[in-house]
């Protein structure tokens, strides 16, 4: 048995990330769906969520937190966009942005919209 990619879009709503789409790709491992799906972004973002390779974190897919085998992927797509429209602080993968996005929130809104308009693919 082999992983499988799925690679997408995502559309988030918030003020800054709405002014672009980004590519994701989830990898289903052969014990999915009893594994749950990792997700990693191709789109460059700058988010507290978001590792510097794209890696993404959160808790309903991390099997020893609050994943279920019942989670449809489109869920897990939910989650994602949930976060990057709401970040959640008190996981960051980047500590740094996580402080710059509540101590300096003009600076980081400044960050991710320059990020946005280099590196987001087109909404269409």
């Amino acid at each position: 048995p082999k992983d499988i990619l799925i690679i997408g879009r995502i559309f988030p709503e918030s003020e800054i990330f709405r002014e672009g789409a980004f590519q994701i790709e989830m990898k289903l491992t052969p014990n999915f769906p009893f594994d749950p799906p990792e997700v990693r972004f191709l789109t460059q973002i700058y988010h507290p969520n978001v590792a510097k390779d794209g890696k993404f974190c959160h808790e309903l897919l991390v099997r020893e937190a609050k994943y279920s085998n019942k989670m449809a992927l489109v869920d897990a797509v939910k989650a994602v966009i949930q976060y990057i429209d709401t970040p959640n602080l008190e996981h960051p993968m980047r500590a740094d942005v996580g402080c710059e996005y509540v101590e300096n929130r003009s600076e980081f809104n400044r960050q991710a919209l320059e990020c946005v308009r280099q590196h987001a693919l087109l909404r269409n």
